[in-house]
């Protein structure tokens, strides 16, 4: 026996798939976004200058109370280079917790 639906289940049914889709789309932009800034000269050098402005810091094998800030330094920087460059590229998204 073949199942019924009426209108109303078909319409909410497209809604779901649509919405779906939509995330869907929205997430693939999004990690392509990343995937390009991971591969952009701008964030490749960032890190690399932000290596050899560090790097004197990291002469031993202890851990120092120093390393705090700098991962800390290094933490926010990448944060806001990450929220620019996806927000500037993916439309309607922010970055808000």
């Amino acid at each position: 026996m073949a199942a019924e639906y009426d209108e109303e289940d078909i319409i909410i049914a497209n809604t779901i798939e649509q919405m779906n889709d939509n995330e869907s789309m929205k997430f693939d932009a999004i990690v392509g976004v990343l995937e390009s800034m991971l591969l952009d000269k701008s964030f490749l050098t960032m890190q690399e200058s932000f290596r050899k402005g560090n790097s004197d810091v990291f002469d031993t094998h202890e851990n120092k109370l120093e390393y705090t800030e700098i991962f800390q330094t290094y933490t926010a920087m990448m944060e806001n280079f990450v929220e620019t460059f996806v927000t500037d590229r993916v439309e309607g998204i922010t970055m808000d917790c």
